[in-house]
């Protein structure tokens, strides 16, 4: 396997994704708008009164019985948002890697990079990688800006929950691991049809259990831990490498180029 051909096919998919503009506007307007509920909820629990949250009966975890009734609340709620901030450059690639063969297969652009010597798992790779980056240096990005909303909303307390080990592991690993397999498993998708939207709808409703487990976390049935993020970064590398074979698998060069031609 060729570094320099994966290189190259990189920016040749990085050429096409600058050229389509819905692709780049609908990549930054998504990042955006989890910034966007990142802030409504911490105004939102900003007029919460402890008082109040009293006589609902809440009562904060254990983990976090030093901290103030507001300040924990806070925390509960920045710990979802960041579940979705995670899962938010899954979705972004999706988009990017259906494109990726069937548009070229319309373009007839795809011909004559199969008929190059770059072989089929650089192209697969190159693609991949070619979708992921941007997705995952936006999920960064916006991972940042939401780290700045909660300095300058919350106090150090609760911006200091947000940067505790299992949210780093989640970002700086999960992130692009869940980024890997959904481009992958879109890869794999529009190597078989030839239809951009039907790719897409597919691709969507494949990535549809990653999004489930993120619910599930959200609704208590999974509870996280860093050893907990860590493992699951250990099976979503797993499921990378699978998906990875199973893409160029499915790839099938010499049934495009029969079809192509």
């Amino acid at each position: 396997m060729s570094w320099r051909r994966i290189r190259a096919v990189m920016g040749r998919e990085a050429l096409e994704i600058r050229r389509n503009k819905m692709v780049l506007m609908s990549m930054a307007l998504l990042p955006l708008l989890m910034v966007g509920v990142v802030i409504a909820s911490l105004l939102t629990v900003a007029d919460l009164v402890p008082a109040d949250l009293a006589r609902q009966g809440f009562v904060a975890p254990a983990a976090l019985s030093s901290l103030e009734v507001t300040a924990a609340v806070q925390v509960l709620v920045n710990d979802q948002n960041m579940l979705y901030l995670i899962l938010t450059p899954t979705l972004l690639p999706v988009v990017i890697g259906a494109y990726s063969i069937i548009g070229e297969k319309e373009t007839r652009s795809l011909e004559p990079l199969l008929a190059t010597p770059v072989r089929t798992g650089e192209i697969v790779l190159g693609k991949t990688l070619a979708a992921v980056t941007p997705a995952v240096l936006l999920g960064l990005v916006q991972f940042a800006l939401a780290l700045g909303a909660i300095g300058a909303m919350t106090s150090p307390p609760v911006v200091a929950q947000a940067m505790r080990p299992m949210w780093i592991v989640g970002v700086f690993v999960a992130m692009p691991l869940l980024s890997c397999l959904s481009t992958l498993l879109a890869v794999v998708v529009s190597a078989r049809v030839n239809d951009v939207r039907t790719a897409q709808a597919i691709s969507s409703l494949v990535v549809l259990p990653i999004v489930g487990s993120g619910i599930a976390v959200l609704i208590g049935q999974i509870y996280l831990t860093t050893g907990v993020m860590v493992a699951a970064c250990g099976i979503l590398l797993a499921l990378d490498l699978l998906v990875g074979w199973l893409a160029v698998r499915a790839f099938g060069r010499e049934s495009i180029l029969a079809r192509l031609g």
